[in-house]
């Protein structure tokens, strides 16, 4: 629900998220039911994107050029490297009847790599897909997307100050523990997508020296 707050907040190609409240009763025959011993469960839902398609499905050079050619490909670069996301795939973007693209399943995010929720280290390695295939671009290419990507990473890093985590209903501890992955995580993030993409940054400074600059401990 964070992630997807976040990625609404700027504006990013998101299904609408809602709370949904699930009767056991209701369940599909045959699935497992994951609340213990309650009878109805509150739980992060999506609105499905009408005859929407994972991108993996279509054939491989319209799929590339689909998202080379995506107004959103550096909001939605930086938006991954914010969220330490690292299970962006093609099986993970939907492509609709129109050609528009959508974001879907964040559920290894705030941690990323295979490392625990929130991890203390601010800089987990993670993969970034769309920053992987903005860095196999012409040096003049990544150069001309250079303020986008600044700018969108500047949208992003406001908007992670202000996630009303009261709102969306996360638990106090919770929300306490992606409050200060995303606070600490959130100032670096123009230098790590400069890093990622593969262009030069102008302060001379890599996000790790940068870390390592703020917590000198």
């Amino acid at each position: 629900m964070v992630c997807s707050w976040i990625g609404h907040e700027v504006g990013l190609p998101l299904p609408p998220s809602r709370f949904v409240r699930v009767p056991r009763a209701r369940l599909p025959k045959g699935c497992a039911w994951p609340y213990r011993n309650v009878d109805e469960q509150c739980t992060f839902g999506s609105i499905a994107i009408e005859d929407a398609r994972p991108l993996v499905t279509f054939e491989s050079t319209l799929a590339q050029a689909k998202i080379d050619s995506w107004p959103f490909l550096d909001l939605a670069a930086a938006f991954d490297q914010l969220i330490a996301n690292d299970d962006r795939t093609q099986g993970n973007i939907l492509m609709d009847p129109r050609g528009g693209l959508w974001l879907i399943d964040h559920a290894r995010s705030l941690g990323g790599g295979g490392q625990r929720f929130f991890s203390s280290e601010v800089l987990p390695l993670v993969s970034n897909f769309f920053l992987s295939r903005i860095a196999s671009f012409s040096m003049a290419e990544r150069m001309k997307r250079r303020d986008s990507l600044l700018a969108a990473s500047t949208r992003l890093m406001n908007a992670a100050m202000t996630v009303p985590y009261e709102k969306l209903l996360v638990p106090t501890d919770m929300a306490n523990q992606i409050r200060d992955f995303l606070q600490r995580r959130a100032p670096l993030l123009s230098a790590m997508v400069l890093d990622v993409a593969g262009i030069p940054d102008l302060s001379g400074m890599s996000p790790h020296e940068d870390a390592a600059w703020r917590n000198p401990s």
